[in-house]
C-alpha cells in the first residue's frame, strides 16, 4: 500500500475522482478505477455537495483504504436526505463538489475549553465524544452558521450528538481540535484549496489587479443598489438576506464618493451602468439637502423638524460630487455644500460635527471632520484657493486633539488629508503629522501568525484584525508616497507595511472561486468581508475598498509582483 504522501500530490485529481464517481452513480460517467489510490486511509474523508450555496448531501465515507473511503463518502452524500432531499440526476448540472480531507485530531483539554483563542473559527474543525454519542463539525461550520465564538460552536455540536447543550464541559466529554485540507470546485473548473473558505495565493500589486479590484467592487455597488438610489447597507452572502438597519446618510454619502471616484477613471469612461449608479446615489442623497437662510446647504439626517444632520454626510457627498466626471455637472451644489461646511468651522479651527443641533461625540470627531478637511484640500488641489485658510487653521488643533486622545479611526481620514496638504503647501510640519500618525498605527500590525490568515493586518484592541484594516492600510500607502516623494527614507518601511496590509485585505474579497458557498453569487462577488470569520459585507467597508485600490494606483511605487 502506498504513501499517504501521494493523497498530498495528488489534491486536484482528488475532486476531479470524486466527481466521476458521482456521474458514475447516476449513469452518466464510466466507473472509475477502484484502486485509484491504495494508500492507508484518513481519519476522516468528508464529501460535501452543494447545489446554487445550499448544501445538499455531506458524509463521511468508511472504508480500508482512502480510495474506499472517497468512494464511499461520495456516496453517503449522494443520498443525505437531512437537507432538502437526496441529490437527483437534474441536480448534476449544478452541483459542486468539495473534498474533506481531516489529517489530525488534537484533544482539548478541560481547563482550555473556556478560551477565546482555543479554536480559530473556519480554520479548525471539532469533534465531540461521551459514552455512545458522536459528531463532528468540519471547519466551514463556524462561519456558514455565524457562530462568533468557539464555546457557541461546542454547544451546538454537543446537540448535534444527542448531548446536553453545555456536554463539552465536562472532563468526561472528549473535546477535540481537529484539522483539514479542503479542496472546492470553482466556476472556471479548477480546483481551489481553501483555508477558512478563502483562498491563500499571494495576491500581486499591479496595475491590472487593482484594476480588476475596483471593476469588482464596483461590480457588488451595481448589484446592490435599491430603486430609490441607496445601497444595501448589510448583506449576507450565506443566506442571501439582508441585515435591516436604519437609513444612514453618512454611509451612503461614503458609498457615493467611492463609486463617483470609480467612475472617474478612465476605464469607467464609456460604462453607462457605473455611471447612472453613481448618479442614482448621488442624486438619491442630493433629495436630503437642506437649505440654510443665509445660503449654502447640508444634508439632513431625516424628515423630522427641526431639521439635523451630520458633517460626515454633507462632507462625503461633497467628496463625491468633486471627482472628475461629476465636477462640471454639479457646480452649484458643490458650491452650496462648501458653503455649509466653511460655516461648521468654529473660530479654533474645529468642527462642529452636526448642522442644526450641537454635538459631537469622539465617534464623530474621529471621522467628520478629517472628511470635511479633505474635501477642503481636494478643492484647493482643484484651484479654489478660498478653501485654503480653513484647513491651515484647523492643523494645530486635530494635531492637538490626536496627541491628547489618539485613535485608529482618525488615521484613515487625516492622514489622507495631512498627505495631500503638505505635498500642496510644501509645508514639512504637515508631513511629519502624518508620519506621527503612520508610526504610532503600526505597532498594532500583525506580522505572523501560524495560518498565515491574519498577519497583515491590524488590531488595537486584542481581537483578531477585520474591516478596519482596510483604512488602516490605505493610510499607510499615503505615508509611504509622502515620504517618498519628500525623499525620506521611512517610506521603505511604509511601503514593506502596506504589503503585508494589503496581503491582508485581499483576503476578505470574496470572488468568482468562492461562488459555490452563495445562493446568489452575482450578488456576492466583490463584497468585502467584515473579518476573516464574518462574511457578512457591509456597504461601507466596500466603499474603502474601493478607495484603497484608487490609492494604490494613483502611486506607482506601491505596485510589486509577488
Amino acid at each position: 500500500m502506498q504513501s499517504a504522501q501521494g493523497i498530498v500530490n495528488d489534491l486536484d485529481h482528488l475532486v476531479s475522482v470524486a466527481r466521476a464517481h458521482l456521474y458514475w452513480l447516476f449513469g452518466k460517467s464510466t466507473p472509475v478505477k477502484r484502486d485509484f489510490m491504495s494508500v492507508a486511509p484518513l481519519p476522516r474523508v468528508n464529501v460535501t455537495l452543494r447545489v446554487r450555496g445550499a448544501v445538499r448531501g455531506s458524509m463521511s465515507g468508511n472504508g480500508e483504504t482512502f480510495s474506499a473511503q472517497l468512494f464511499d463518502a461520495v456516496y453517503r452524500a449522494s443520498r443525505d436526505n437531512r437537507f432538502s432531499g437526496s441529490l437527483v440526476k437534474a441536480d448534476l448540472d449544478h452541483v459542486s463538489v468539495e473534498v474533506w480531507l481531516q489529517t489530525s485530531a488534537e484533544l482539548i483539554p478541560a481547563h482550555e475549553r473556556e478560551r477565546e483563542d482555543v479554536l480559530l473559527l473556519g480554520v479548525d474543525g471539532v469533534e465531540v465524544s461521551q459514552g455512545k454519542s458522536f459528531a463532528y463539525y468540519k471547519p466551514s461550520v463556524a462561519l456558514t452558521s455565524h457562530h462568533t465564538t468557539p464555546q457557541s460552536l461546542f454547544s451546538a455540536l454537543c446537540k448535534k450528538a444527542n448531548l446536553p447543550a453545555d456536554a463539552w464541559k465536562d472532563p468526561e466529554c472528549s473535546l477535540r481540535k481537529t484539522s483539514w485540507i479542503h479542496l472546492c470546485e470553482t466556476p472556471g473548473g479548477t480546483v481551489a484549496q481553501l483555508t477558512a473558505l478563502r483562498t491563500k495565493v499571494p495576491f500581486e500589486v499591479t496595475t491590472e489587479s487593482m484594476v480588476r479590484w475596483i471593476q469588482n467592487s464596483v461590480s457588488y455597488f451595481n448589484n446592490n443598489q435599491y430603486s430609490d438610489g441607496v445601497f444595501c447597507y448589510h448583506y449576507r452572502p450565506f443566506l442571501d438576506a439582508v441585515r435591516k438597519s436604519e437609513a444612514n446618510p453618512v454611509r451612503a454619502s461614503g458609498c457615493a464618493y467611492a463609486i463617483a471616484a470609480a467612475a472617474s477613471l478612465s476605464q469607467f469612461e464609456n460604462d453607462a451602468e457605473t455611471i447612472a449608479c453613481a448618479e442614482r446615489a448621488l442624486n438619491a442623497i442630493l433629495r436630503r439637502s437642506v437649505r440654510f437662510e443665509r445660503g449654502g446647504s447640508y444634508i439632513a439626517d431625516g424628515q423630522s423638524e427641526p431639521s439635523s444632520g451630520k458633517l460626515g454626510s454633507t462632507a462625503l457627498l461633497l467628496l463625491a460630487l468633486l471627482t472628475p466626471h461629476f465636477r462640471a455637472t454639479y457646480g452649484s451644489q458643490i458650491a452650496d455644500l462648501l458653503a455649509g461646511i466653511r460655516s461648521a468651522q468654529q473660530e479654533s479651527g474645529l468642527f462642529d460635527c452636526t448642522f442644526g443641533v450641537r454635538d459631537s461625540s469622539e465617534s464623530q470627531i474621529n471621522f467628520f471632520p478629517g472628511q470635511a478637511l479633505l474635501a477642503l484640500v481636494m478643492r484647493t488641489e482643484q484651484g479654489d484657493q478660498s478653501c485654503r485658510s480653513y484647513y491651515q487653521r484647523a492643523f494645530i488643533p486635530y494635531r492637538d486633539y490626536f496627541r491628547a486622545a489618539p485613535s485608529t479611526a482618525f488615521v484613515g481620514w487625516q492622514a489622507d488629508v495631512w498627505s495631500r496638504a503638505a505635498l500642496l503647501d510644501s509645508n514639512a510640519d504637515y508631513a511629519e503629522f502624518v508620519f506621527e500618525q503612520i508610526d504610532w498605527l503600526l505597532q498594532f500590525q500583525i506580522h505572523k501568525d501560524k495560518d498565515n490568515l491574519v498577519s497583515g493586518g491590524f488590531s488595537w484592541n486584542g481581537k483578531p484584525p477585520n474591516y478596519s484594516s482596510i483604512v488602516y492600510t490605505e493610510a499607510i500607502a499615503r505615508g509611504a508616497d509622502l515620504a517618498y516623494c519628500l525623499g525620506d527614507r521611512r517610506w521603505l518601511r511604509y511601503r514593506e507595511a502596506f504589503q503585508d496590509g494589503i496581503q491582508f485585505c485581499s483576503r476578505l474579497r470574496l470572488t468568482r472561486e468562492q461562488s459555490a458557498f452563495f445562493p446568489h453569487p452575482n450578488r456576492a462577488v466583490g463584497g468585502m468581508t467584515e473579518s476573516i470569520s464574518n462574511f457578512d459585507v457591509r456597504s461601507d467597508v466596500v466603499q474603502h475598498t474601493i478607495t484603497l485600490a484608487l490609492a494604490v494606483l494613483e502611486r506607482p511605487i506601491l505596485l510589486y509582483h509577488v
